[in-house]
This record gives C-alpha cells, sequence and structure tokens, in this order.
C-alpha cells in the first residue's frame, strides 16, 4: 500500500511541476476558454487551481461499474494506470511500473481492450528479455502482443473501409456505382475475416459497413439476417457490451418495421427495451418505435397513447432535438388523422393547438439536404386541407413544388413524389373526390406499383402509409361534402 501511494505522488508531482506549456501547443478555439487560467500571454503557466481541477478529472474522478459497465470502467481504470506507469518508467522506477504493467495487462487481456493489452505487453517482453533474461516468459508475452497487433491491424483496416463508406454514404451523398462495388468488395473481404482476429472496434465498425452494403441493395430481408447473427456474435465474445447490443436491437426494431415484420419486431422490441434503462435516450426510442407500428397497423388510438406519455415525460425536455421532433410530428399526424376520423377530437386539438410552430415553419429544399422535411410538408398541407385554408395551402404548394422538381423525383423518394401529386390534384379539383380521383389514378398505380416493404423509401419520412392517409383524406372530403350538400 505505501508503494502504491509513493508511485501516486511521484505522478502528483510530476503534474503538478511540470515545465511551462508553450502556447502553440494548444488550439486557437481553447485559448479563450482556458485565458483564465493563464499567467501570461506568450508563455502558458496553468494556475495551481486549474491543474488541480485537471488532476481531480483524471486520478480522482469516481466511476462506477453499475453506471458505466465493466468495459468502460476499465478503460478508464487502465487509462489512469497505464499514466501512471508511463511516468514511473520515465523516472527509472522500473520494478513498481512493472507491476502496474502486469496488473493492467491481466484486466486488459479479460476485457478485451486490445489497445491496453499492446501497450503494456511491450513494456513487459522488453523488462523479460532485457532486464529479467528470461526469454520464455518474454516469447510467451510477445505472443499475447503479436495476437493484440494483429487485431490492431485488422481494426485499422477497417476503420480505413468505414471511414471511405461513411463519408460517401452519409456526408457526399455520392451513389456511383464504383462506389457500391468497393462497398460490397469490402463488406465480403472484412466479413470473411475469423471472429477470434476480429477487435471488439473492428465489429462496430463492419455492423456499419454491412448494414450500407445491404440498404444499398434494399435487402432488408438479409439485412435482419445479418444483425440477427450480430446479435448472437455479440452475446457470445465473452464480454459485456449492452450499448453493442441495444444499438444492434434499435436497428433491428426499425428495419422490421421496414418491411412490415410486426411479430420480429414485437420480439426485438422486447429484447432490446429490457436493457435500457427507463426514461433514457434509448428507452424513448423503443418507446417511439413501438408508436410507429402502431401507426402502422392503423391503431391510432394506441399510438396517440404512446406519444402522449412520452411528451409527458419529465426527460423529454432533456432529449437531442431531432428525437424530439420526430416524436412530436408522429403525435401530430395520429392526432390529425383521428380528428378526420371524427375520433378523439377534443384531446387530438389540444395536441395540435400546442405545437403551432409545426404549421408557421415554412421548409425550404437548399436547408434540407436529407429531405427529411417532407413528412413535415405532407403533414401541413394535410392539415391545412382539413382547416380548408386555401390561403396557406398555396403558400405550401410552392415549397412542394421545389421538391418535386428538385428532389422527390429520384428512386427513394418515388412513393412521396407520387403522393404529393395526389394531393395537388385534389387541389386542382378544389377537394371534390370524385373529379380528382380520375385524374390522380396514375400517382395511385405509382404508389401501388412500387408497395412500401419493397421501396428503398427511407424509413421513417413516411410516418402512416400513404394508401391509408389517402383513404383517410378521401373519405373525410366525401363525408364533409355530403353533409353540406344534406
Amino acid at each position: 500500500m505505501t508503494e502504491e501511494i509513493e508511485q501516486i505522488q511521484i505522478a502528483e508531482n510530476i503534474f503538478f511541476y511540470s515545465e511551462n506549456i508553450p502556447l502553440e501547443f494548444l488550439s486557437l478555439s481553447d485559448r479563450k476558454e482556458l485565458k483564465v487560467f493563464y499567467d501570461s500571454n506568450s508563455e502558458i503557466k496553468f494556475s495551481n487551481s486549474f491543474r488541480l481541477a485537471l488532476y481531480k478529472m483524471f486520478f480522482c474522478l469516481k466511476v462506477k461499474k453499475s453506471k458505466t459497465g465493466s468495459r468502460s470502467y476499465y478503460f478508464i481504470k487502465l487509462k489512469r494506470l497505464l499514466a501512471v506507469a508511463d511516468i514511473l518508467r520515465g523516472l527509472s522506477a522500473r520494478k513498481s511500473s512493472v507491476r502496474i504493467y502486469e496488473y493492467c495487462l491481466n484486466i486488459a487481456i479479460k476485457n478485451k481492450l486490445d489497445w491496453a493489452i499492446i501497450k503494456s505487453s511491450r513494456q513487459l517482453y522488453t523488462h523479460a528479455a532485457y532486464f529479467e533474461s528470461n526469454i520464455k516468459k518474454a516469447n510467451r508475452i510477445n505472443k499475447i502482443f503479436e495476437e493484440a497487433k494483429k487485431k490492431n491491424d485488422l481494426e485499422i483496416e477497417c476503420e480505413k473501409a468505414f471511414i471511405f463508406i461513411a463519408y460517401h454514404f452519409t456526408k457526399s451523398k455520392e451513389h456511383t456505382l464504383k462506389i457500391k462495388q468497393e462497398l460490397e468488395l469490402n463488406f465480403e473481404h472484412l466479413d470473411s475475416i475469423p471472429n477470434i482476429d476480429r477487435s471488439i472496434l473492428f465489429n462496430r465498425y463492419l455492423r456499419f459497413i454491412g448494414i450500407m452494403n445491404f440498404e444499398v441493395k434494399n435487402d432488408i430481408g438479409g439485412l435482419i439476417d445479418y444483425l440477427a447473427i450480430q446479435v448472437k456474435n455479440i452475446k457470445s465474445c465473452g464480454v459485456d457490451l449492452p450499448s453493442d447490443l441495444n444499438m444492434t436491437y434499435k436497428y433491428l426494431c426499425e428495419y422490421s418495421l421496414r418491411i412490415e415484420k410486426y411479430s420480429l419486431f414485437d420480439k426485438y422490441y422486447s429484447d432490446g427495451i429490457s436493457l435500457v434503462k427507463k426514461r433514457s435516450g434509448s428507452w424513448f426510442r423503443y418507446r417511439e418505435l413501438l408508436a410507429l407500428q402502431k401507426l402502422r397497423q392503423l391503431k391510432f388510438i394506441e399510438a396517440q397513447d404512446i406519444l402522449l406519455n412520452l411528451i409527458n415525460t419529465r426527460s423529454f425536455t432533456v432529449l437531442q432535438h431531432l428525437q424530439k421532433r420526430r416524436i412530436e410530428l408522429k403525435l401530430l399526424y395520429v392526432s390529425l388523422i383521428l380528428i378526420i376520423s371524427d375520433k378523439r377530437i377534443k384531446k387530438s386539438k389540444s395536441v395540435l393547438n400546442k405545437y403551432n410552430d409545426y404549421f408557421q415553419s415554412m421548409p425550404e429544399y437548399r436547408t434540407d439536404k436529407k429531405a427529411m422535411n417532407i413528412s413535415l410538408i405532407i403533414f401541413q398541407l394535410i392539415y391545412y386541407v382539413w382547416k380548408k385554408d386555401y390561403e396557406m395551402l398555396d403558400l405550401r404548394f410552392e415549397a412542394v413544388d421545389k421538391y418535386l422538381r428538385r428532389y422527390t423525383k429520384s428512386s427513394p423518394l418515388f412513393r412521396s413524389h407520387s403522393f404529393i401529386r395526389i394531393l395537388l390534384t385534389l387541389k386542382r379539383y378544389n377537394f371534390i373526390t370524385k373529379g380528382a380521383e380520375r385524374n390522380y389514378v396514375r400517382y395511385l398505380e405509382n404508389l401501388q406499383s412500387m408497395p412500401f416493404k419493397s421501396s428503398p423509401h427511407p424509413g421513417e419520412i413516411e410516418i402512416i402509409f400513404y394508401e391509408d392517409l389517402i383513404e383517410s383524406i378521401n373519405s373525410y372530403l366525401s363525408y364533409d361534402r355530403k353533409s353540406k350538400t344534406g
């Protein structure tokens, strides 16, 4: 125990009485925030209060296994211990550093933390071979090092493939045939690497590459089978990986809804939500997906109950902005459809009144590179049809026209393009359904020719199936006209 205290004291001394830090070592973006700790502008010497804050953050941050998970806990612990070991080695306190490296190596092997295996085994190999002249021990340690290094090299290879694919498919949106072929080749090659040679991070990168590979082919059934295998691999890897398991279950839920496999969704939803803490971001996501399932099954009252429960939960306010907007938009859709269907009118109208900003915003193409505003624009169109506010409808149809000409003609959004054309036809015929139906029949046929579950349409842009929306709108307009003439 005395030796451990001495080791920490040595680390403290190095930390507190290190040389001054030259100005160019700090990023320009950080200098403003750190200015309070500067002694001068030319050469930075952190005040003791700042050094103490950094020291506490690194050495004294309390981390609990129960809250962070064992891998995160040991990741932080090993970072701390290896930093102390490196300092001690630099001070020629070799034996003390070796004890820490040995301790770290055992933890790293148990938790499959390859970076820590590489770092600690290198130092232990040198110590065994040079200082102890124990070649047998050195070779045993070197074997551990080589295995971890092989995994690390493959991880870097997979990381490069991941970066290339992530850039082209999520940033530049460049989906050329050449890039698609390269994606397929990368996936086939990396997926053929034996599990024993894969690191945990390798598998995370590969899952993303696999998802993109099946997405590009629009093979959602194959993707679900692939992800189901990933669940088995995560469970059998010998290390507790709740975040990987949770993320994979969420993907399985999303893609099960995409191809309308509701029994599969129920299974993966039950498995996934049992892993997460109630009222966490993931818990909200699972509940949101459950509401989406109810919307797709036309169980509107159940969907509304779930969504109302979510927005009335205290922790809803601290969710990320995009997640809150998704939940709110789903709630607006189901509330409007309930009103049009003459159900739960009072409760649904109070929801619409609460979120007035959704009706006022005017989405623009140039600020919406991913076409996520399509679902909002469609909601606004249906809302103003219900309100019979033809002036606002004209303004919204101007925005829609930009989407029709610039974006939604693309294949992935073919269904949205066809549905918006149907709404435009209804407006042209002053919302008289009999006249409009004869003229929008070709757009309806377009919708029917590409069912949602076989289309490459982004999963959550179409919140309620367009065929069901058309039926609800036509029923509402026909009933409204009959009541006027009656």
